[in-house]
């Protein structure tokens, strides 16, 4: 069985100094798990 070469567009990319901050920034990570909590209650709340 012959392997062929992975191509370069098969890697990941490297996440901006921009996001590499966000995703270690707790204030950042507050705001976002509030937003994503309110739209779940709300998505439950149309269900019932």
């Amino acid at each position: 069985m012959t392997q062929t070469p992975i191509q370069t567009g098969a890697y990941a990319s490297r996440p901006t100094p921009w996001t590499a901050f966000l995703r270690t920034f707790l204030p950042w990570q507050l705001v976002r798990f509030a937003v994503i909590n309110l739209r779940m209650l709300r998505m439950l709340s149309k269900s019932r």
